[in-house]
Formats: structure tokens, C-alpha cells, sequence
């Protein structure tokens, strides 16, 4: 139960007073009914064949169910009441598993079903019937004599089947001489036993000669293998797979060593080789190889002489300083003039000289770098040569160490394979010898099939007679059935359309309401097809709303009591649709439940029980607190409360009329859900202070009698009567149907 304010009560199941209403009621159409004192002719009418089929349709269940029942109890009546025939049967037992006796084997768990068919088709089949035909007593049997073609006549007469028992197979055929038919059915027998059984037998034995055969070539394949295993297994020096893995294991360990050692040689080669490179690079480049400054600044400051100089110039530099502090004036000294003029002297000779020696100190370098370079080269040529030697020398045994491998891994995998083999052949070698065994030890074996009884004559129907008679006997009786049924119905004199309301009760009618599917009404229902439905609901009520606001503005229309003959009539969910409708056009409505006894419109819009309209008659509460808000603005609700035998003396003292008045003035519209009239005398007294009356028909459950009688009863206490409502009508009365928007893509 929603509990939103849009768009709640067209989705609400019909459920009103403990019966489920299949189509929702919505609300009815305003109608004035005009009653006549004499009954109306719809009401007396005799049936037609229209009449009875729309009857039936309402009722086809009952109808077929009783139809089926009776048409089956016709059938087997009729069934054991024609005359009977002969029919003579031998039976034999097939048993599910086949009897051994000590081993069981393929032919014991063969599936029993399979087995069942195949043995059916044998009997019936020509070898089998040939067989039983060239029997000298069959032979010379007038009923066999006067066939065309005995095999076809046979085949068609003879019926077998395991119908007494699963293990029971029975062989019969039917005619009017007895003694023939247990003839032909005894030949039959033993023509199947001789042709069939004891050819399963010789089968048998055929069959343990091959496996006979079969064992001793296996023999010999075993043998041959055995040996060529151990021949290989004395070649490797063992047949232990695991001591084989352990010298793989080893084997591969010396390779990885192997290989491991030649790619440091290799990679020391490759080392040396760049060496030799740069050292030939060097020896080419050595006359025009520029030397660092540096280089040549530090070995320039270690040589002699001009550490020599460097000390003399140095020398003079302490003798100047000594002379500038003690002279007062040493510019002016001749001695420290000529010690001055002597160190510049000696700086150029010493930059000079400088100059001189750097060529011959970078000359010098270049020697001694050609020469480390030379010793180089030939040393890396010497280690070169010796590390090649070593690579080949690991290559070769490399080499070997891979062909070593390769043959024991060939020699393994023929190894394993050879085992496997063996293992494979010695396996089905045993099978084969295990089936030798249990077919030797159980061809002797009781057989499956054993003989129960001889063929013996009984007395029986004639099958077809009896089928077709049984037929037309069940087919009358289902005829009979469905027109019961529909005739019982018809006198029950439902609603079945709205003409039967509008021209056969002379009623006004206001609305009508289509028959939805229950699945539109739920909460989950969201596809096109649901609402279409739903839309095609809110179109109704709103015709029937549009009708009910015209007469208010002509006749001055507030208070409209909705109500039915009988309780399941859809009343309570036609005044809840119609108020809700109401307020959804911007109407202030009130909707008040006046069903005291079985009050539902609190469930409806999801409020509680009470208090209610019980508890303000008998003045426990006041007005204000027993109207509720709604699902929708403008809609108000007062609930039925907790009833009891004051309230509904206080409805006959006129204290509704008093509530009434209190709020016409706030309300454009007061709906008034009611009880049903007939049963209970409450919605008479109501109506009689409502401005009119709406009437809940629907279709397919209100009767036209009681409509009629209900009706009768408004109109002698002079009840305004506003119309009819007829819902769950078909579809086909809407010409105009809604087609939802397509969804935007």
C-alpha cells in the first residue's frame, strides 16, 4: 500500500468486505433508476442459446470439470456393457536383471526399459511369426488358411505388452474360436523362445570363443614388450625412473656448470677484446694525442732545474722583503732596486725555460704511454689466445654433455612409454580375462526369460465397439453437463453488460468501468501494457467525476452516498477512486467511511482503525480529531472506528445528519462509503440524509434481481437516486485507447 499523494488509489487491489473483486470496481456512473411495481422482463425472461453461452462463460471451470467427471463416468459405464469376444494369452516372465551366478557382466546391467521394447519388436517381428506360421497345427487352422497374407494378419492381431507387470510379458491375440487363438498363440510363444533365446545362447558361446582368442594375443603382446623393457632397462643400467631422474638431474647440473663457465669466458674475452680496441685506437692516435694540461703542469713542477729556479727567484723574494722593512725608503735603495729588477729577470728566464721543457715533457709522456700501450696489447693478445683455447675445450664438452642427455632422455621417454604400454595391454589383458572367466562360469546361467503359464482363452469386449460407444456416451453426458451448468447460471440472472442494466433495469447510467488486470492494480507495475490500463481507469472516474460535478452545479450536489446490493460489489474502492478524483481537479473532498461494520477505506489509504465516525456518534471525540489528512491535498478522510449496537442507534436518531451539517461548509464534496443494503438496514438510514445516491453494479458478480430489489427499497423511503455504475466492463467499450509516450532515446 503506497502511501504518496499521487496516484495512489488507482493502484490499489480491489479488496472489499472479505472478497476479492477480479476487476477493479471504479466508480460507477450517476444513474437514476426508475423502477416499475411489475418485475422487469430481464428478470423473467426464458433463456436463449446467447443467454446460456454468455452463462457458461462465466461458469466454463465448474462447467468443464463436471462436463469431464460426468463424460468419464458415462464412458466407463457404457464401456463394460457390449457384447464380448475370446481372447487367448500366455505369459511370460522377463526378468529386470539377469540371473547369474557368481559374476555379474555387461548383459545383467543392461537398461530394463531398452530391453523391454526390443523384446516387444521381436516377438511381432517376421522371423518370430514365420516361424510360428510354419507350425503343421497353425498351418492347417482355418482362420490362417483363409488369409491373403498370414504375417501381415498376424502382426496386426497378435498384441503384446507388459501391462500386468513391469517383468510380465503377455502374448494374445483376440477372434472367435478359442482353440485356434491358443494355437497360434502358443506357436508364437515358441517360435520366439526357439528363434530368439536359444540365438542369444549360441551367441553367448560365440562370444566366449573371442574372448578366448582375444586373451591369448594379449598374452603374446605382453610377452614381447616384457622383454624389449628389459632389454632397454640392462641398456640405461636401471628401470628405476627415479635413479634415471637422478642422472638427468646430474647430467643437466654438469651442463648448467658447463655453460656456466663458457659465458664468464666468453664475457672475459669480449672484455679483452674492447681492450685491444682502445689500446690500437691509442697506439695509432699517440703522436696527435692531446695531453691534459694538468698532466703536463704536474710533471713540469717535479723537474730540476726548474725547481732550481723556483728557488733562486724565491731566495731573492726574502732578501726584498728583509730590505723593505728595514729600509726606510727601499724604492730609492740601488740594492733593493737591483734585487727587484733581478727576480723579474729571473721569472721570465724561469717562464721561459717553462716553455722550453713542455714540449719535450709532453714528447717525454707520449713514449711512455706508447710503450704501457704496447706491453698491453701484447698481453691481452697472449690471454685472448689461452681463452680461446679454453672455449673450444668447454664447448667440446658442452657438446658431449647435450648428446649425453638427448640419450638418456630418448632412451627414458622410451622407457616410460614402454611402461606405460605394458601397464596399458596388462590392464585390458586382465579385463578381457576377467570377462573370459564370468561369461565361461555364467554361460550356463538360468535364462531371462522363463515360460509362466500356457496360452489360455477368456472372454472379452469387442475393443472398438466398446471405445466408440463409451465416446458418444461421454461426449452426451459432457454436453449435458456444460448446458446444466449454463442453464443453473443463466437462472442466477448476473449482470453480464451494461444493456442489461440501462434497458433491462431502466437504470441512468453514470460511468463505466473497464476490467483491468489485477497485475495493472500492483505496485511493481510499470510496463506500457499496465499503464495503458491504469490510464484507461483514471479516464473512467474522471467521466464518472465530470458527470457528478455537473449535477452539483444544477441541483446543488454535496453530500453523494455510494453504495451496493451486496457486499463484493465494488462500492468501497468506486467512492475511494471517485474521491480521490475529485481532489485531484482541485475539489476539498471528505471521504467517510459509513461502513460501520465492515469498514476497508482506512486500509485503502493506509490510516488507522479509529477513532472514527463511531466513536463521534457517540460523542467520544470531536470532529477535529477524527478527519485525517489524505494521500492528496485536497482529500480529507474520516474512518468507521470501533462500531457497536449505540452507533448504529444512534444513525436511525438522525445524529449523522447533525455531523453532515457541521461540515458541508468545509468540504465542495462529501463522499459516503456505505454497507451494501440489502444485508444490513445502515445504508438506509444514511441515505436519507445523502443529496443523492450512487450505485455500484459490476459485471459478472451483481445479480439483477438483487439490484432490482435494492433499488426498490431507495426509492420507497424516496432516496434521491443519482445512477448506476457498471464496472469490469470489456475493453471493446472504449473505441479511444491510450497509447503511452514511446520512451526518448
Amino acid at each position: 500500500m503506497q502511501s504518496t499523494k499521487d496516484n495512489l488509489l488507482p493502484l490499489v487491489p480491489a479488496v472489499e468486505a472479505g472478497a476479492q473483486i477480479l476487476a477493479p470496481a471504479v466508480p460507477p456512473r450517476q444513474t437514476g433508476l426508475a423502477l416499475e411495481a411489475a418485475p422487469p422482463s430481464v428478470l423473467t425472461s426464458p433463456p436463449t442459446p446467447w443467454a446460456l453461452l454468455v452463462a457458461l462463460k462465466r461458469r466454463w471451470l465448474l462447467a468443464l470439470t463436471l462436463g469431464l467427471l460426468g463424460a468419464a463416468i458415462g464412458a466407463a459405464v457404457a464401456w463394460y456393457m457390449l457384447p464380448v469376444s475370446w481372447r487367448a494369452r500366455t505369459l511370460l516372465h522377463i526378468a529386470s536383471i539377469r540371473p547369474v551366478l557368481i559374476f555379474e557382466n555387461a548383459e545383467a546391467r543392461t537398461d530394463f526399459a531398452n530391453y523391454q521394447r526390443s523384446q516387444l519388436a521381436l516377438v511381432r517381428s517376421r522371423l518370430v511369426l514365420n516361424a510360428a506360421l510354419r507350425d503343421p497345427e497353425v498351418a492347417g487352422l482355418e482362420i490362417v488358411q483363409k488369409q491373403v497374407n498370414p504375417v501381415e494378419w498376424l502382426e496386426k492381431e497378435l498384441v503384446v505388452d507388459f501391462t500386468l507387470g513391469a517383468e510380465i510379458m503377455s502374448i494374445g491375440m483376440a477372434g472367435d474360436d478359442p482353440d485356434a487363438m491358443n494355437k497360434l498363440v502358443n506357436a508364437v510363444r515358441a517360435a520366439y523362445t526357439k528363434e530368439i533365446l536359444e540365438k542369444e545362447q549360441r551367441l553367448r558361446s560365440e562370444r566366449l570363443n573371442q574372448l578366448r582368442k582375444l586373451y591369448s594375443q594379449y598374452d603374446d603382446v605382453l610377452r614381447d614388450k616384457r622383454a624389449k623393457l628389459k632389454e632397454l632397462a640392462e641398456s640405461l643400467g636401471s628401470k628405476q625412473s627415479k635413479n634415471l631422474e637422478l642422472r638427468q638431474k646430474s647430467l643437466y647440473a654438469e651442463l648448467e656448470k658447463l655453460q656456466s663457465d663458457l659465458l664468464g669466458l666468453q664475457s672475459q674475452a669480449r672484455k679483452f677484446q674492447i681492450e685491444l680496441k682502445g689500446a690500437a685506437f691509442k697506439q695509432k692516435e699517440a703522436d696527435t694525442f692531446a695531453l691534459p694540461d694538468e698532466l703536463v703542469e704536474a710533471l713540469l713542477k717535479k723537474h730540476p732545474e726548474l725547481i732550481r729556479l723556483q728557488d733562486g727567484i724565491a731566495e731573492k723574494q726574502k732578501r726584498l722583503q728583509s730590505l723593505k722593512e728595514r729600509l726606510r725608503n727601499p724604492e730609492k735603495d740601488q740594492i733593493f732596486i737591483a734585487t727587484n729588477e733581478a727576480i723579474v729577470a729571473d721569472t721570465k728566464a724561469l717562464e721561459a725555460r717553462r716553455a722550453q721543457l713542455r714540449d719535450d715533457v709532453a714528447k717525454q709522456m707520449r713514449a711512455e704511454i706508447l710503450a704501457q700501450v704496447n706491453n698491453n696489447m701484447l698481453t691481452r693478445k697472449e690471454q685472448l689466445a689461452l681463452l680461446k683455447e679454453l672455449e673450444n675445450s668447454l664447448e667440446g664438452q658442452i657438446n658431449q654433455k647435450t648428446l649425453d642427455i638427448q640419450r638418456l632422455n630418448k632412451q627414458a621417454v622410451s622407457l616410460e612409454w614402454l611402461e606405460e604400454e605394458i601397464q596399458h595391454t596388462s590392464e585390458v589383458h586382465k579385463k578381457v580375462g576377467a570377462q573370459k572367466e564370468a561369461l565361461q562360469v555364467e554361460i550356463d546361467a538360468p535364462s531371462r526369460v522363463s515360460i509362466l503359464e500356457d496360452a489360455y482363452a477368456i472372454q472379452t469386449r469387442n475393443q472398438a465397439s466398446r471405445m466408440r460407444t463409451a465416446g458418444m456416451a461421454g461426449f452426451g453426458l459432457f454436453g449435458l453437463a456444460l448446458l446444466g451448468v449454463a442453464f443453473l447460471e443463466f437462472r442466477v440472472r448476473r449482470v453480464s453488460g451494461v444493456g442489461e442494466v440501462v434497458y433491462g433495469l431502466g437504470l441512468r447510467l453514470v460511468g463505466v468501468l473497464p476490467h483491468v488486470p489485477a497485475r495493472a492494480l500492483g505496485q511493481g507495475a510499470s510496463r506500457q501494457s499496465d499503464l495503458r490500463w491504469q490510464h484507461m481507469l483514471m479516464e473512467s472516474i474522471d467521466s464518472t467525476r465530470t458527470m457528478l460535478v455537473h449535477a452539483a452545479k444544477q441541483d446543488s450536489l454535496r453530500v453523494v452516498m455510494v453504495t451496493s446490493a451486496l457486499n463484493g460489489e465494488g462500492k468501497t474502492l468506486l467512492s475511494s477512486h471517485l474521491a480521490v478524483s475529485l481532489a485531484r481537479a482541485g475539489f476539498k473532498t471528505l471521504l467517510m467511511d459509513a461502513d460501520l461494520r465492515r469498514p476497508s477505506v482506512y486500509r485503502i489509504v493506509d490510516l488507522p482503525y479509529g477513532p472514527g465516525l463511531s466513536e463521534l456518534l457517540r460523542d467520544q471525540v470531536d470532529l477535529e480529531s477524527v478527519v485525517r489528512s489524505g494521500p492528496l491535498d485536497n482529500l480529507s478522510v474520516i474512518t468507521a472506528g470501533h462500531w457497536d449496537a449505540t452507533s448504529i442507534r444512534l444513525l436511525a436518531q438522525r445524529k449523522l445528519g447533525e455531523i453532515l451539517d457541521s461540515v458541508k461548509s468545509s468540504y465542495d464534496f462529501i463522499i459516503i462509503d456505505s454497507a451494501p443494503i440489502l444485508p444490513a438496514a445502515d445504508t438506509l438510514l444514511i441515505g436519507q440524509h445523502a443529496d443523492g445516491v450512487l450505485f455500484s453494479v459490476l459485471r459478472d458478480v451483481s445479480r439483477l434481481s438483487t439490484v432490482h430489489a435494492a433499488f426498490e427499497r431507495m426509492s420507497m423511503l424516496g432516496i434521491r437516486i443519482l445512477g448506476a455504475v457498471v464496472g469490469g466492463a470489456a475493453v471493446d467499450s472504449y473505441a479511444y485507447r491510450y497509447e503511452p509516450p514511446a520512451a526518448a532515446v
